[in-house]
């Protein structure tokens, strides 16, 4: 830990109020370290989430076939005489 993040977490705990021991900051610095992590997390998730999302758009405009496509004519066969 830093010298500027005890500094940080001291004033931090005297604003609430809180006893500044080891305990206290030991328990201020995992829970930033959680925050941390979890963001971390959510944001791999989302880029994760956006990259499937470009993926299936991309592979399913490939794979599209219209085996009767709207904007054609119907092609009429006659029966042979």
């Amino acid at each position: 830990m830093s010298p500027a993040e005890l500094n940080s977490i001291k004033i931090k705990l005297r604003d609430e109020g809180k006893e500044v021991d080891k305990y206290f900051i030991l328990n201020e610095r995992l829970s930033r370290f959680e925050d941390v992590e979890h963001n971390r997390k959510e944001r791999r998730r989302q880029l994760r989430k956006l990259a499937q999302q470009k993926h299936d758009i991309q592979t399913n405009k490939s794979k599209v076939v219209e085996l009767f496509p709207e904007t054609e004519t119907p092609e009429i066969i006659e029966p042979p005489e």
